[in-house]
């Protein structure tokens, strides 16, 4: 049997495409947001790193001479005492505390 012209189809095509051009548009605005979102990121983690490299420079010196409310403040504020020092092969604040015989550093 011939279908009638007049059958409907079995989806709106019209609400489909409208679907799925505001898929587009979320899907643009998505990508867009993601490279911004990326480069903030990039930013922050530059802005961090170098925060981070400051406090543990402060840190390795407070060790290196024995300045032991240096080290307890600095550490307080989230300086890592596991991070190692590229320029001093690795080394951390402890091993520059013992390097240098700064005993009562060593024990904070």
């Amino acid at each position: 049997p011939e279908e009638s012209k007049e059958e409907a189809l079995p989806v709106n095509l019209k609400e489909l495409r409208e679907r799925l051009g505001e898929a587009r548009v979320l899907v643009e605005g998505l990508t867009s947001r993601r490279k911004e979102a990326e480069r903030e990121l990039s930013k922050m983690e530059r802005e961090v790193g170098g925060h981070v490299r400051a406090a543990n420079e402060r840190l390795w010196t407070a060790a290196r001479t024995g300045d032991c409310a240096e080290i307890r403040r600095l550490v307080a504020l989230g300086a890592g005492l596991e991070d190692g020092d590229d320029q001093m092969y690795g080394r951390t604040a402890l091993h520059v505390a013992a390097h240098c015989g700064q005993e009562e550093a060593v024990r904070v």
